[in-house]
């Protein structure tokens, strides 16, 4: 028998009212641990890892971001990040597509890093809104006398199909459909190598039409082209609208996606690129086409900047704000539909697409949306302008931390790619200016139909790029804004947000993150802190950055041209007053307890708390990750106690890091990824821990492109019987020098259900440290805590 027990946040309500359930502080999920003493590793005496799977130079956070390939029993193999996009899917794992009809239920990771109530949902979420404002233009897609339509499928097949056959299951669901003669279905095939079926050519793009008999090829010299050209969308436009005309258009992007930077495609005959918004913008204006809508059966798509971008082309827009499952969406019904009356308002199919694409994929993080581009083009530039314009001032009017704390706040998709993309109905509600109310007002008026699954009712059905993560995004993002004619005040907005961020991660006063890393937990294990004894002068650090160089911010990377020293300079004083005290990161003993005590203003500059774990091997010290289990005390103290426990799957201690949270303390969601090779290609296994199963899940494991998209793999695999896992981790040596990946234990070939506990790290000496996120995404290390 096993016995558990739970680390369990405490709260304390203060009759003063300054204090109530200490709600600035973070929470973190309930820990179960196994009574059974578990090593780290099972072969002997010591860490034996297996040997270095390479370094990377390019690692950038302690949090092993850059986990990536493995040496076959010391033998070197190039690791992912230098190895070729084709070695890459050759070695990629099998993609085990989840039939819709039937098989083991998956999962999509939500990606959000948000304290809010799920109990406060949308209103517009599960409900067909017909209005129509009367500042929206006349749709000019389809009239109510259709008599045919013509949808055009640009199919890039990818890994997609490669691996798992998701094109041709979608296409089999197209031709159980009812297809009447006076509905055209065209599909241009390319993007894959290899098709899990007869017919589909993998050396060559083609163009077919299908119907209930089957696929007539109707193009088949169209050549090796690639399917994230503009040239090559725009060239199928033109055929299918030529040779099928009809009374309405319909276009749908089917691959993966990367939001409104990494854009749409991923072509593996000719990697290195995807189509940006601003090529979709190309292909669409010179396809010379107006559709009834333009759909993306793709991750991440329901974006702000992907409907103004839809907007000339379309007069509805139906994407997913979230990563999609493998599966997409379901072709049978609605196109039996719009067979039956092609006159069917937009309305109504996309509500049939939408209903469908919940009802037959299996639960988890799932949601689409049906957006009204011809309302949005009424509504939405001069809300979005205002928005844009206060948002910019509150910033630069010393409200930085109002806006960082609204966007923290909300649901966040495409977490572990770092896409910095936020559900902007959240948003502009948290922000709770009247420009900013305005602006919900009028999306919430623009998103006719958004339909989630039951993790996902704060889902305002469109997202937006807003920068926190990956400061070296921000100059693609605004050079796409510009060839996209974006309204300038936005671009304007993220600009003085990323500012601000660079000018508090100035007034820190820290290094890069190793040399943190290094100063707090490795240079001194067991009783150095994190900073100087003393707080730096913030004003003497930013003028003396701005007069040298920012490389440690940028990761030895040029500075870009949208930094704004000036507005840096202007805002010293408020850095100076808002900035995080990391000399109060000390230890302190309090009741047998050794605890952090900071001040309420204090944990209100923090945004996240994690649990940082090393353990020494005799050479160095193995990263077991970043797990958010803490406690606090009575009085709002952290209590620093680590109980020597870890995460582990089927026993064996792994390297696991914290993604997300979503809900409350009583009713959350929490995700976090492992590292692993999954058959020999590298993948994240996905956990998910929740108030209804604190003791978690694996979800399945996500395809770790490692650099070669920008897009997020669309789907989990699912992990069956025989599957062979090889847990990674990064280690560091002595010398202070990463190097990333190690085997970490033996090599766990599946047999059942993959079961999570937290089990005891056993004699290995361990130093282990708490790792505090501020405002301006700093990061800061308690001093260290070791044992044995």
């Amino acid at each position: 028998m096993q016995f558990y027990h739970s680390v369990i946040i405490r709260f304390k309500e203060y009759d003063n009212g300054v204090l109530k359930k200490m709600s600035n502080r973070p929470f973190g999920r309930k820990k179960y641990v196994s009574g059974e003493s578990d090593e780290v590793n099972r072969r002997g005496d010591g860490l034996d890892l297996g040997g270095p799977l390479g370094q990377d130079n390019s690692h950038s956070d302690s949090s092993g971001d850059n986990s990536s390939s493995k040496k076959q029993s010391g033998g070197p193999l190039r690791t992912a990040g230098k190895s070729s996009p084709i070695l890459l899917i050759i070695v990629a794992v099998v993609f085990m597509f989840l039939n819709k009809n039937g098989g083991t239920p998956s999962d999509i990771p939500t990606f959000g890093n948000s304290n809010n109530n799920n109990s406060n949902a949308i209103i517009n979420v599960g409900e067909l809104d017909r209005s129509v404002s009367d500042k929206a233009r006349p749709k000019q897609g389809v009239s109510n006398n259709a008599d045919s339509a013509t949808i055009m499928i640009y199919m890039c097949g990818s890994d997609l199909e490669s691996r798992a056959g998701a094109a041709t299951a979608d296409l089999q669901e197209m031709m159980k459909a009812q297809i009447a003669d006076n509905v055209n279905i065209l599909i241009e095939t390319g993007g894959s190598p290899e098709w899990k079926n007869n017919i589909v050519s993998g050396e060559t793009n083609q163009i077919y039409k299908l119907t209930t008999n089957g696929m007539e090829l109707v193009k088949d010299d169209l050549g090796s082209r690639s399917m994230v050209e503009p040239e090559t969308l725009s060239d199928f436009i033109r055929f299918c609208k030529s040779s099928y005309p009809a009374d309405r258009y319909q276009l749908i992007f089917w691959d993966h996606g990367g939001g409104s930077i990494g854009g749409f495609g991923y072509d593996m005959n000719h990697p290195g690129s995807s189509m940006t918004l601003d090529k979709i913008d190309t292909a669409l204006k010179n396809g010379g086409c107006y559709f009834d809508y333009i759909g993306f059966d793709a991750c991440l798509m329901a974006t702000l900047e992907t409907a103004i971008t839809m907007e000339k082309y379309a007069d509805y827009l139906i994407a997913s704000e979230e990563t999609e499952p493998g599966g997409g969406w379901y072709y049978t019904n609605w196109i039996t539909k719009l067979s039956q009356n092609t006159s069917i308002d937009t309305l109504d199919l996309g509500k049939a697409i939408i209903d469908d694409f919940i009802n037959y994929t299996p639960q988890g993080s799932t949601t689409l949306s049906l957006i009204d581009l011809a309302e949005l083009d009424g509504t939405i530039p001069e809300t979005f302008k205002s928005f844009s314009n206060s948002t910019a001032t509150l910033i630069k009017s010393d409200n930085f931390k109002l806006v960082s704390d609204a966007r923290n706040e909300v649901r966040e998709f495409g977490r572990a790619s770092a896409t910095d993309s936020i559900d902007i109905i959240q948003f502009a509600e948290k922000i709770n200016t009247p420009e900013s109310k305005a602006f919900s007002k009028a999306l919430q008026g623009c998103v006719k139909y958004n339909l989630t699954d039951d993790g996902m009712k704060d889902c305002g059905g469109i997202s937006v790029y807003f920068p926190s993560q990956d400061l070296n995004k921000v100059d693609t993002a605004l050079k796409t804004f510009t060839r996209l004619n974006l309204d300038e005040k936005y671009s304007e907005c993220i600009k003085n947000y990323s500012n601000l961020e660079v000018g508090g991660q100035i007034a820190s006063g820290q290094g890069t993150l190793l040399d943190t890393l290094f100063g707090s937990l490795l240079a001194n294990a067991g009783g150095s802190s994190s900073t100087s004894n003393s707080k730096p002068d913030v004003g003497s650090l930013i003028q003396s950055a701005l007069s040298g160089g920012m490389g440690n911010i940028f990761g030895g990377k040029a500075v870009p041209t949208w930094v704004d020293k000036n507005l840096i300079l202007d805002s010293s004083d408020y850095l100076k007053e808002n900035s995080f005290d990391s000399t109060q990161l000390i230890f302190t003993k309090k009741s047998g307890h050794e605890i952090i005590k900071l001040s309420q203003s204090q944990w209100d500059l923090v945004q996240d708390l994690e649990l940082n774990v090393f353990v020494d091997d005799g050479k160095g010290y193995i990263d077991l990750g970043l797990d958010n289990t803490f406690s606090f005390d009575d009085d709002g103290d952290l209590e620093a106690d680590y109980d020597k426990t870890w995460l582990a799957i089927n026993g064996q201690v792994v390297s696991y890091y914290f993604l997300s949270k979503e809900g409350t303390e009583e009713n959350y969601v929490i995700k976090g990824r492992v590292p692993a090779m999954l058959n020999g290609g590298l993948v994240d296994l996905i956990l998910e821990f929740t108030d209804e199963n604190p003791k978690g899940t694996v979800l399945g494991a996500r395809i770790n492109y490692n650099g070669v998209t920008e897009n997020e793999a669309k789907g989990l695999l699912t992990i069956k019987a025989g599957d062979k896992i090889d847990f990674l981790c990064d280690y560091y040596t002595y010398g202070k020098q990463l190097q990333n990946n190690y085997y970490l234990g033996e090599q766990l070939i599946v047999n059942g259900p993959l079961a999570i506990s937290n089990v005891n790290i056993g004699s290995k000496k361990y130093i282990a440290a708490y790792r505090f996120t501020d405002i301006y995404q700093n990061k800061y290390w308690t001093p260290s805590i070791k044992g044995q």
